[in-house]
């Protein structure tokens, strides 16, 4: 992938795909704690805070799926099934109250994971551990 003229390579697993004649849905299955507020934005932005981290996977994916089938007009969603509670189906993620992930927000998802590579990248960035996540077993 190539990100504001860096070449990266980045990969994912992509559980499951299924298409149904214009639309594919890019499924991932999840066995840990989930909650549907997980799959819900307001915006792009949103799946960048460090709260989100399961819409970002799935973002990502999609991301990932839109890179390889670019002539592709298949309608893109995305979601989980949960394991544990496989009688709740497919929770699709839902941004701004819509299922489907357009190109104008994979383009917005893809403009806003360059900025963060490049502040990963750039040590004029600081790089510091957020307040409200978790420490690692080994960094505490």
């Amino acid at each position: 992938m190539i990100l504001d003229r860096i070449k990266l390579k980045i990969k994912g697993n992509i559980d499951r795909l299924q298409s149904k004649g214009a639309f594919v849905d890019i499924i991932d299955y999840k066995t840990g704690a989930m909650d549907k507020s997980d799959l819900t934005l307001k915006n792009i932005e949103e799946a960048f805070t460090g709260k989100k981290n399961k819409a970002f996977q799935l973002l990502y994916y999609a991301l990932l799926y839109n890179n390889q089938n670019l002539n592709s007009n298949e309608k893109i969603s995305t979601g989980i099934i949960h394991l544990k509670k496989i009688n709740k189906h497919l929770q699709y993620l839902n941004i701004t109250k819509d299922d489907h992930i357009t190109s104008d927000k994979l383009m917005e998802f893809k403009d806003n994971l360059s900025i963060l590579i490049n502040e990963i990248q750039s040590d004029k960035v600081p790089f510091t551990h957020l307040k409200e996540a978790k420490y690692c077993k080994y960094c505490e």
